[in-house]
Formats: structure tokens, sequence, C-alpha cells
């Protein structure tokens, strides 16, 4: 019996597969293609208590994803959006915020799927000419 597919990715483990930089996936991030992801423990955001997989909005940790890799290996990350119906939330407790590394962010496999997917077919089609660029990164 095989193993089943993987869910997660990290940032790096992403970046590596798609050959690119960990600053152009919080673009797509930040443009609504994908969504990074990390486990949180329990904080309060106003009177609900949200705790495990959250939303991490890349805007906030833009320091984090410099590319010329100078930035810190982590942020703080004051505002989140629970995984399932909810829109951003701000944590009011604890009242700084919490640390989220870069180690931690990952995406979820089938939001990244389509990335991946679309790569694929780019190759098929620039084996065959029909491709002069990637339709995410513009490069030939």
């Amino acid at each position: 019996m095989a193993l089943p597919p993987r869910v997660f990715f990290t940032l790096h483990e992403a970046s590596a597969r798609w050959g690119c930089n960990i600053a152009d996936i919080a673009g797509w991030a930040d443009a609504g293609r994908i969504r990074i992801l990390s486990g949180i423990p329990p904080v309060c955001c106003g009177a609900e208590i949200i705790a495990g997989k959250v939303v991490l909005s890349p805007m906030e940790l833009l320091p984090l994803f410099r590319r010329c890799g100078t930035g810190p290996s982590e942020g703080v990350m004051r505002r989140i959006q629970p995984l399932v119906g909810h829109d951003w939330m701000l944590i009011t407790d604890p009242a700084g915020g919490i640390p989220v590394a870069v180690a931690d962010m990952m995406i979820l496999w089938l939001r990244g799927f389509m990335l991946l997917r679309m790569k694929t077919i780019w190759f098929g089609a620039w084996r065959l000419g029909l491709a002069r660029q990637h339709p995410m990164t513009g490069r030939g």
C-alpha cells in the first residue's frame, strides 16, 4: 500500500520545487493565488479563542521574504485568519502578537496543486515550443 500524497510543503520546499524565491511565494499569497499557513497555540481574538491552522498575511511579515536573504528568520503576527469561515482577526492576547518563523510556514497541497500543475503544463508547452514565458514568473 502506497503512502498518501503529502499535504503540506514548507516555503523552502515549495520554492526549491518551483525554482523560485520565497519572496515570489509571498507575492502569490498576497495576490490570493495561494495561502501561507502556520499552526499556532491558542490566542484570543476579541471574544474568540483561535488555535491550530491559520492563514498568515505575507505583507505583515514582509521583512522575512527579502530576496537578498538579509531578513530575520522570525516575525510577529498581529492578525490571523482561521482556515475556515472567518475574515482577518486581530490578536488581542497576547497583546504583542505571536512569533512565527519562516521554517514553520507552509502551503496546503490542495491550494499549491494548481501551481504545480500550471508549471507542469508550462514545461510541456515549452518543450513543444508553444510557451515563451512562465505564466507565474515571466521567465523564459
